[in-house]
């Protein structure tokens, strides 16, 4: 199964397993910069012969302020192209995740990072960390239904 995993804001971090890193797509750019981002990645990904089965975000719902309308913009362009091309769509909680790497909810980007590190892979940003955090959080714990 090929998964393609994101995570959501101004810079958009995302690992599908082997490749990632993170693309800013601005605080002050329309949402039309984002949906290119990600509409340009699963077209390459299929180019090349492969097929994203599932898109896993980290469910940041309860963001503050301007990121709030941030996520939740983002949030409805993914999944909308995710069902536009028939991809499963499936939300892992932040706290989930950092529960999985850490085995703290609560822990700070920075040690989720050094966790991420500690098992072998490299990032570019805490974005790209993120990521990674969710993909291997969906992979080896979150039971499909």
């Amino acid at each position: 199964m090929s998964i393609l995993a994101v995570d959501l804001g101004s810079t958009f971090g995302w690992f599908d397993g082997k490749n990632g890193g993170s693309i800013s797509v601005g605080k002050d750019k329309k949402m039309f910069n984002f949906y290119k981002i990600v509409l340009d990645k699963i077209l390459t990904y299929s180019k090349n012969g492969n097929t994203i089965k599932t898109i896993v975000f980290e469910d940041a719902k309860f963001q503050q302020g301007n990121a709030i309308y941030n996520f939740h913009g983002q949030k409805a362009i993914l999944e909308l192209i995710a069902d536009s091309f028939n991809i499963k769509f499936v939300g892992v909680p932040v706290k989930t995740a950092k529960k999985f790497i850490t085995g703290n909810g609560n822990a700070d980007k920075e040690v989720v990072a050094k966790a991420i590190t500690k098992l072998g892979y490299k990032y570019t940003d805490l974005n790209h960390s993120d990521a990674i955090s969710v993909y291997l959080t969906y992979k080896n714990s979150i039971k499909e239904v």
